[in-house]
């Protein structure tokens, strides 16, 4: 991710996954496998490890979804909303963060 640097500085949302399971879907035990079989040494979502979320340097990593740079126990897939919103919990919603980050980007352009 060294060639991200740069633009970070830019960077005003993110959002990482911590759950290689995810959501309950059709992906969920193929993405859990690939997490056993890589052996991640920390948190990931079954593709990138926690420690490569591009969060920008001092970046406060949140559970909540409308939060700036929040972090989901989602899994990669999820990240792109092809699943929805998980049924619970503040911290398994990847739509409502994409949702958030358009309200903010709509406001600040008014």
């Amino acid at each position: 991710f060294a060639g991200l640097r740069p633009w970070l500085g830019r960077v005003n949302g993110s959002m990482c996954g911590d759950s290689p399971f995810g959501l309950w879907s059709i992906n969920s035990v193929e993405l859990r496998a690939l997490a056993s079989w890589v052996n991640f040494s920390e948190k990931n979502d079954a593709v990138v490890p926690l420690s490569g979320c591009p969060a920008p340097a001092g970046a406060k990593l949140s559970r909540d979804p409308r939060g700036e740079h929040y972090l989901a126990s989602v899994n990669h897939y999820d990240l792109t909303c092809r699943h929805g919103d998980g049924w619970w919990g503040k911290h398994r919603k990847p739509c409502t963060w994409y949702r958030a980050m358009a309200e903010r980007a709509a406001a600040a352009a008014r």
